[in-house]
């Protein structure tokens, strides 16, 4: 496993790269210690972040797909009937 320290930058990019305090230096969750010291906390941040973005991102999608269907029941069908030869 590598550390910040052994990487390098980003692809493509030459030097070191830039990190934050939000960044993930080690992650060993097979290690009990690791997990119930630092672990398990890191795993709780990022599903309460990750699950109402993912909930977003889905219901985008899903109102998307809707509404395109949707769109030939509006202005779309008469404008179409007037543009067919």
């Amino acid at each position: 496993m590598t550390t910040k320290k052994a990487q390098r930058g980003s692809l493509g990019t030459d030097g070191p790269a830039t990190y934050s305090a939000a960044d993930v230096a080690e992650w060993n969750v097979e290690d009990n210690a690791f997990w119930e010291a630092k672990g398990k906390g890191i795993a709780n941040r990022n599903l309460w972040i990750s699950i109402p973005n993912l909930l977003c991102g889905f219901a985008v999608w899903a109102m998307w797909g809707m509404i395109t269907v949707q769109m030939l029941n509006l202005v779309f069908r008469s404008r179409l009937r007037t543009c067919s030869p």
